[in-house]
């Protein structure tokens, strides 16, 4: 009797023992538990495993034996407490009943937290999806471990042998929520304020209602399809753009896609974007260093001609929960010919659709599902402003419609329309331009498939009405109009009434009329060029000037900072020989080669009749091009005048690159603002000078 007594105080002591071990372990960390009830593969019996369980079994029959055998009620207690641990021991071993010498990881979902589990002997079965609680895979004791972050991370189709180590991370075993918050097209306007939308515009809004909109999002991140900078107004303009990059830090920008208009100063500017420091030639204008973006800039499709390599990197990828999301940033392939050369000097730009189905096995091979395009490329919707009306149309529907199937949503820019649309289950969006809408996008990540699903996308107004601006960014804002505000608010002359750049049924518009008129005047003088026409390209007028007063100017005032915001490039004049025939393919190339109807502006005293029921190439009737009432001929040689940018071919004009005999002149803005002070007060254009039939 005394022996069976000894032995039954041994049993319970020792499962005693064994099971508050266990129980602290639990304890120390929880993602013991739940390694055990997520994660056990198939049970495979090893030695210490079986060992540990026939233990667990031999205590739970003794105890149960002497249940019934013994009339002593404390021996019985005892009994039943060594029954209980011998039960409890069986259950905690079973994780130590699994065991495999090598495994290949097939499936891993990944988390943020920085704990780790010795998984003892055990691995993963081949072929076996499973979930991680915790940051390690190991060989070893069976214990908790912590720290090891500097072990190689798990990959799918890695090998384990049995001490070998990867770390991973801790995963909720449910979809995961993403914001997606994007905007195109910015081109710097952080204190533009527009009518549109209900009253919208300004950086200090923006980042107000990009905070609220981001309350209470799981995960967040907010991007730019493109024209982030460039064509800029003054505010920005004259300080090269620092003010918008630094705006955009304060924000919370996380990732721009670059844009043609990223280009317009080069690849080198670009890049002092990026990586901050003084302007090479005006320093820090601010009288404050200039420290660069936060966020990053990608390049995909733009390769450098010495390296061979992308200007920024072609994508980033982001994890939420674990799991990860691609963003591929990317520009049009067509930007070399709406940009001066000297900004794409040494740089190609390669097709869009070929760029991303290239990166997408990459990404696939790493495990990326989730894929995210951002691409400052546009098309044109008749719908409103969170839908696709009728449908999309233009290089965007085209380009979406080829990229591969892994693809799922596309955030585009360029055009600077507003839609929601989907194309062969993929989601192309856009918001408008300067900062007036924003596009809100909730998705799913699925924690097995690792793949994105499109929940909600709306376009949200960047309302002022109602909304507290940001006081960080507002003083940003003030700080930079201050110090351009001299220079800004100088008036330049005077106008009878509104003049903007809104074309006729022609395609001609009254501001630009009044443009091409003052580079004409600055180019006519013999010894300046002697031209006889001025053509100036309708993009290259980025503002209206109208009567009602916009500052401290009297209305009817025109100020310089106007002016800066209708001819922001710095583009040169340039002054060349064409022959009739060569000014007749200009004209056609207004149609052939473009993706849309390019209408020049012309000067005064030059005009011509084209036919909209024509095919393209024989739109303009050659006997109808006159310059002052004399009908243009083929093999006569004319003077004409237009930017540095259409010069060298932009905007497909490529029959200018051909001019001979070329001058340069004064800036185009420089001889608006002349122009203003000797004419005003100045009338809008007469629109009569191109003529459209059909």
């Amino acid at each position: 009797m005394h022996t069976r007594k000894l032995i039954t105080k041994f049993a319970v002591t020792v499962s005693g023992i064994l099971v508050s071990l266990d129980l602290f372990a639990q304890a120390k960390d929880p993602a013991y538990v739940e390694w055990e009830r997520i994660a056990q593969p198939t049970a495979v019996p090893t030695t210490p495993g079986v060992m540990l369980a026939l233990l667990g079994l031999a205590v739970l029959a003794y105890g149960t034996h002497h249940i019934w055998r013994q009339r002593n009620t404390s021996v019985r207690l005892l009994a039943i407490v060594a029954m209980t641990g011998g039960i409890m021991l069986a259950i905690q071993s079973a994780p130590h009943l699994i065991g495999v010498a090598n495994a290949t990881i097939s499936q891993i979902i990944l988390d943020e937290s920085p704990k780790a589990l010795d998984f003892g002997d055990n691995a993963i079965q081949n072929g076996q999806s499973f979930a991680v609680r915790v940051t390690a895979l190991r060989g070893g004791t069976g214990k908790i471990d912590q720290g090891l972050a500097d072990t190689p991370k798990c990959q799918v189709g890695m090998v384990l042998a049995p001490d070998e180590v990867c770390h991973a991370y801790v995963i909720a075993l449910h979809d995961v929520n993403l914001q997606i918050l994007a905007i195109n097209d910015f081109q710097g306007n952080i204190a533009t304020s527009s009518g549109s939308f209900g009253g919208t515009g300004r950086a200090d809004f923006l980042a107000a209602n990009i905070q609220a909109a981001q309350a209470g999002a799981d995960n967040s991140i907010f991007v730019s399809a493109g024209d982030l900078i460039g064509a800029s107004p003054l505010i920005s303009a004259l300080f090269h753009d620092e003010p918008t990059i630094e705006a955009m830090n304060l924000i919370g920008l996380d990732i721009n896609a670059v844009g043609h208009h990223e280009f317009d100063e080069g690849p080198d500017e670009l890049f002092r974007m990026q990586v901050g420091g003084s302007h090479p030639v005006d320093g820090d204008l601010d009288g404050d260093p200039f420290l660069g973006a936060d966020f990053e800039f990608l390049a995909a499709n733009v390769i450098v001609d010495d390296t061979g390599g992308t200007l920024f990197p072609a994508y980033t990828i982001r994890e939420y929960m674990g799991l990860q999301v691609a963003f591929i940033g990317m520009t049009l392939e067509g930007t070399p010919a709406i940009v001066t050369p000297s900004g794409v000097a040494g740089l190609t730009f390669i097709d869009e659709v070929d760029t991303v189905n290239t990166l997408v096995p990459e990404l696939q091979a790493i495990g990326i599902e989730a894929i995210v395009v951002l691409l400052h490329e546009g098309g044109f919707s008749d719908g409103g402003m969170s839908d696709c009306g009728s449908g999309l149309v233009g290089p965007i529907a085209d380009i979406t419609a080829a990229l591969d199937g892994a693809v799922d949503l596309v955030i585009a820019g360029h055009t600077n329309d507003e839609f929601v649309c989907e194309i062969d289950g993929k989601w192309v969006t856009m918001a408008d331009n300067r900062g007036r809408l924003f596009t809100d996008i909730d998705v799913t990540l699925d924690p097995l498939t690792r793949d994105m699903t499109v929940v909600a996308i709306n376009n949200v107004a960047n309302l002022q009405s109602g909304v507290t601006p940001d006081p960080v960014v507002t003083a940003l804002i003030d700080k930079y109009d201050a110090l351009s505000a001299p220079l800004a608010n100088t008036v330049i002359g005077t106008i009878t009434s509104d003049i903007t750049r809104t074309p006729n049924a022609a395609g001609e518009s009254a501001l630009g009329d009044v443009i091409a008129d003052a580079q004409l005047a600055s180019t006519a003088p013999a010894g300046f060029g002697d031209e006889v026409v001025a053509f100036i390209n309708p993009c290259g007028i980025r503002n209206d000037i109208v009567f009602a007063t916009s500052g401290p100017e009297a209305a009817g005032e025109a100020t310089f900072g106007e002016a800066v915001t209708v001819q922001p490039f710095g583009n040169s004049l340039v002054v060349m020989s064409l022959t009739g025939a060569q000014i007749d393919t200009l004209l056609e190339q207004q149609w052939v080669g473009q993706t849309s109807a390019r209408i020049l502006q012309v000067s005064n005293g030059f005009s011509y009749t084209w036919d909209a029921g024509m095919a393209d190439g024989s739109k303009v009737d050659a006997a109808s091009i006159k310059i002052g009432a004399v009908t243009v001929i083929a093999g006569n040689t004319y003077r004409v005048t237009v930017n540095s940018f259409l010069a060298s071919g932009g905007d497909n004009f490529s029959v200018l690159v051909d001019g001979t005999d070329r001058l340069g002149g004064e800036i185009d803005l420089d001889a608006l603002v002349t122009y203003f002070g000797l004419n005003s007060p100045l009338a809008p254009g007469p629109q009569d000078r191109i003529t459209r039939i059909n």
